[in-house]
Parts: structure tokens; C-alpha cells; sequence
């Protein structure tokens, strides 16, 4: 802290406590309207360490979790439109895991596998259900990290890196957002991700809205 800092801080420190109060008061964070269906160009402006157990970026904790005991880390980034249309949050997954309804007939007779919602899980050591890790799901995860790295221009660092250093650098990319449906209820998310500053050939713009 500067010497001038600390000198404005140990003005406030000196204020009767009733006065001191209002200088102490905590910021919250700013109000984004959300995102429409369309394309935006973008900056991040913030990220968080999440899990599938946490509800939102609040980090509310879910009231209700599944049997299984694991979770799934996740990385979320609240993308702001630079003409101030707005924001989103898109929660990217770092981990992938078997679903029930893509195992063979076989494996899902076999005992060895129990349904839990969507997905297939197994005892572990402990007794614990646990979900099975899915090679397929990963080629996934890992496509849509490739895309957004690309869109930032940042291909060949680690994921969280490329993200924060996109962050810190206020890089401008793309992304196209359109409407979801899960579990009854509509929402908007971003289905892809694209630079701003170059020609995008067709085939070069990552769609992952089937994903």
C-alpha cells in the first residue's frame, strides 16, 4: 500500500464509528442485463472456480445433490457485450463423465453399473456411488476450450491461463448466443466462440449448440 493510501486509510480509521461506517461499506458487484439471442462482441470480465455443486456465481451452494459423491470442476467467465448490451455466464466443465444411456445393453445389464439421473455410476472403495470418467466426453471438453482459445487468439497455453491472460489483456472475440432448453425451462447460452479481427472462413467458426 502507497504512503498515501495508508495515510487516507488512517484518516478514515480516525472518523467517529458512526461516520467510519459509510467508508467501510463493501462493494457488490455490478448489475448485468442478460443476453439476448444474437451475436456479440465480448470482453471476460470475471472469473471464478466453480463445481456442479454450486448453483450460481454467487457460489450458492445447491440445496438438493445427487447420490453419486463426486463433482465436476468447472471454470465460469462472465462474458460483458462491449456496446453495453450486456452479459452472460458460461460454465465450461474441466471434467466429462459416462452417461447411463451410452452404455451398451450389456454394461447396463451387468450389475455393475447403477443410473443416477443422466449418468452411470459404480461403487467405489468406500462404498460410495462415483461416476465412470468418458473418453468421448473429453474429445468435447476439450474441443470447446480449443474454440475459445482460438476466438481469443490464444492457442497453446493452458485453458485457465489463456482465460485469465484474455481477461487481464481485454481482449475482444465473438460469440454467438441462442436459446437452451433444460429441464423444462429456457435459457440463453453461448453455442460459439470466434475472433473479431480476422476473416472467419465457414468452416472455421466452432458451433458446440449440439453439445
Amino acid at each position: 500500500m502507497s504512503e498515501k493510501n495508508s495515510s487516507f486509510m488512517a484518516e478514515i480509521s480516525a472518523l467517529p464509528t458512526d461516520l467510519k461506517a459509510y467508508f467501510k461499506q463493501e462493494t457488490a458487484e455490478p448489475e448485468f442485463k442478460d443476453l439476448s439471442p444474437g451475436e456479440y462482441n465480448v470482453t471476460i470480465q470475471g472469473l471464478k472456480v466453480l463445481d456442479s455443486r454450486i448453483k450460481d456465481w454467487k457460489g450458492t451452494k445447491k440445496s438438493v445433490l445427487p447420490k453419486y459423491v463426486d463433482f465436476t470442476p468447472q471454470i465460469g467467465a462472465r462474458f460483458v457485450s462491449t456496446e453495453g448490451a450486456g452479459s452472460i455466464v458460461s460454465r465450461f466443465n474441466l471434467l466429462a463423465f459416462d452417461k447411463w444411456d451410452d452404455l451398451t445393453p450389456e454394461e447396463q445389464e451387468s450389475g455393475k453399473y447403477e443410473p443416477v439421473g443422466e449418468y452411470a455410476c459404480v461403487k467405489d472403495d468406500d462404498g460410495e456411488l462415483i461416476r465412470t470418467p468418458s473418453e468421448s466426453g473429453m474429445v468435447t471438453v476439450n474441443r470447446i476450450q480449443a474454440s475459445v482459445a482460438h476466438a481469443l487468439g490464444m492457442t497453446g497455453e493452458s485453458f485457465a491461463l489463456a482465460l485469465d491472460k484474455a481477461m487481464q489483456e481485454k481482449v475482444v472475440f465473438g460469440i454467438r448466443v441462442e436459446p437452451h432448453e433444460y429441464k423444462g425451462q429456457v435459457y440463453s447460452r453461448v453455442v460459439s466462440y470466434f475472433p473479431v479481427k480476422a476473416e472467419i472462413e465457414a468452416d472455421t467458426e466452432i458451433d458446440i449448440s449440439n453439445i
